[in-house]
């Protein structure tokens, strides 16, 4: 991250399928461009510099920032380039709250299987708990396991033993105190 500033040019169709894909005006995603190929002249961001991100921005816990990671690099190759990352800023900016609901359920299906099953919604509430501390909703992560419980209780309205996007939204919706503990993600 940092280093030499070396001038790439912001491609006319890259710029143009961002603005067509965000809710960025061609103005931010030029400003946005300039910032992002300064901090990053090879044009991409690698882990280890988006965890060095995260924790400016108060993510402290690795294990966190490699899941947010992993939903933003969405061509899975180790590597954030500039239309990812405009995209996930955009959702988590100015999304509306399906769309900033369909990114959280990325990060938390840690499988990528389309559910989101008990133990992965305990290890994220505990990730989360851990990062937010005396700042959460709860008093301590006991609290936090057993309203998880309650709350992936009611959500699995099917019983199959995971939630599904449709269950996650519905839960998210008509639960305030879920949207809460969503952490980072508040809608």
């Amino acid at each position: 991250m940092g280093g030499c500033s070396t001038k790439i040019k912001l491609d006319e169709d890259l710029e143009k399928r961002i603005h067509e894909n965000t809710e960025f005006d061609l103005e931010e995603i030029r400003l946005l461009y300039k910032r992002f190929t300064k901090e990053n002249p090879e044009g991409v961001v690698r882990k280890e510099d988006f965890h060095m991100i995260t924790e400016e921005l108060g993510f402290k816990d690795d294990y966190f920032a490699d899941l947010l990671f992993e939903a933003i690099d969405k061509e899975g190759n180790g590597k954030i380039d500039f239309e990812e990352l405009c995209k996930t800023m955009s959702v988590t900016m100015r999304g509306k709250l399906d769309q900033k609901l369909d990114f959280v359920f990325r990060v938390y299906d840690l499988d990528g299987n389309g559910l989101i099953e008990r133990d992965e919604l305990h290890n994220i509430s505990e990730a989360i708990f851990k990062m937010v501390g005396e700042n959460s909703i709860f008093q301590d992560n006991d609290e936090v396991q057993k309203y998880i419980d309650k709350a992936f209780d009611e959500a699995d309205q099917d019983g199959d033993g995971g939630i599904s996007l449709e269950e996650f939204k519905t839960i998210a919706k008509s639960d305030p105190k879920f949207l809460q503990s969503l952490g980072p993600f508040r809608a």
